[in-house]
């Protein structure tokens, strides 16, 4: 159903693609990219054996605009997960928004109940086709399983 480019392999990023790994039938298919590709593979294979969702790695300097947005364009995502370090938010925005993606981000400011949330509005997004800029997802610790 959907294909969601995830950027960053941190901790906060290991709960966000763990949970959204648990909605296979929303989050069909994810990519997880870093700077260290290594960090990525090893969370891939944590996890690919307890879901349906089809994972794949990349590296990316999410300090480079121009790379973040090829990496978009060779993907393809419904969507971009933002889960890299703060600094780095406004290149991978201006690497959504060159390549044409939608962008979710991470922090903070806003609490929601559970990842069930994130999974229907991005849906409902998803299905409206109305462009998601800007999201704010409760943050990891609140998020344990």
């Amino acid at each position: 159903m959907s294909r969601l480019l995830v950027i960053g392999c941190g901790g906060v990023a290991s709960v966000a693609i763990r949970k959204c790994c648990q909605n296979s039938d929303v989050f069909t298919e994810i990519m997880i990219a870093s700077r260290t590709k290594e960090k990525c593979d090893a969370l891939k294979e944590k996890i690919e054996s307890t879901t349906k969702t089809k994972i794949e790695t990349a590296k990316v300097d999410a300090d480079n605009a121009a790379e973040v947005a090829e990496l978009i364009r060779a993907y393809k995502p419904d969507a971009v997960l933002n889960v890299a370090l703060p600094y780095q938010d406004l290149t991978i925005m201006d690497a959504c928004l060159e390549a044409g993606a939608d962008y979710i981000d991470t922090a903070n400011s806003c609490y929601l109940r559970s990842v069930d949330i994130l999974c229907q509005l991005f849906h409902t997004f998803h299905t409206l086709r109305k462009p998601v800029f800007r999201f704010l997802l409760r943050p990891a610790r609140m998020w344990e399983e």
